[in-house]
């Protein structure tokens, strides 16, 4: 995956700086998600997540200690699911679906608003003939980098967490959708999902789809980018 490979490849010491850098993407990106979970339950009707105080971006309400690790080691990890009851849902389907894709939905959020302020920063800089600054100041390049993961760690953890097998949301949205007696047959599966899923991870069966989602979002960015830069005549 992304996190993955921005690691790979490093000297000690530069794996060490991108470890340190990787730290404040991940809390974020990991709180956001959960907590948009959380809320979108709470707006539906169901006050589980409320009650148990994960309405919250507090990082310790959402992290998973063992999770968290191996998602700066190795580039896959989890949080602490949200929980919810659909049967407090004013509409069972439509609160599912949106309560399931809030949490890839806040990331994608989070990848437009990183993506944004580096886009600034390097106009701003550009237009102020500065540009060397990116490498020269220390600080500046670190925050340049925590944007660049955001913005790429985000976008890979909506795609990752689309995938329709569980626990992802991916598979809450499939099963919203899904005629009755196909509902019943895949729920009887559901505890499986998660061996599915790491069988899927280690045989690399994911990678392509990933990269290839991951390359569409990424021309879109920039593209998106490069016509309004057009527009303002930069």
């Amino acid at each position: 995956m992304v996190l993955r490979t921005i690691l790979d490849g490093k000297d000690m010491m530069e794996f060490l700086r991108n470890l340190i850098i990787m730290l404040p993407v991940i809390v974020i990106s990991l709180s956001f998600h959960e907590a948009a979970h959380g809320y979108m339950a709470y707006k539906m009707g169901d006050p589980t997540a409320k009650n148990m105080g994960r309405l919250t971006l507090n990082p310790l309400k959402h992290l998973d200690p063992i999770g968290f690790a191996a998602m700066l080691l190795v580039g896959f990890g989890w949080a602490k699911p949200v929980q919810f009851n659909p049967n407090n849902f004013k509409d069972f389907k439509r609160g599912t679906i949106l309560t399931a894709i809030a949490g890839p939905l806040a990331n994608l959020l989070l990848a437009v608003c990183a993506f944004v302020l580096y886009t600034v920063v390097v106009c701003i800089l550009a237009a102020s003939s500065s540009l060397a600054l990116l490498t020269t100041s220390g600080a500046l390049e670190t925050l340049m980098k925590i944007l660049i993961y955001l913005y790429l760690g985000n976008i890979t953890l909506m795609i990752f967490n689309l995938i329709p097998v569980p626990p992802l949301d991916g598979s809450k949205v499939l099963l919203s959708v899904l005629p009755s007696k196909h509902y019943r047959f895949v729920l009887n599966y559901e505890r499986y999902g998660m061996y599915i899923l790491i069988v899927l991870l280690y045989l690399n069966i994911l990678d392509g789809p990933i990269d290839a989602a991951l390359g569409f979002f990424i021309d879109l960015f920039e593209k998106s980018f490069l016509g309004v830069a057009s527009l303002l005549g930069l």
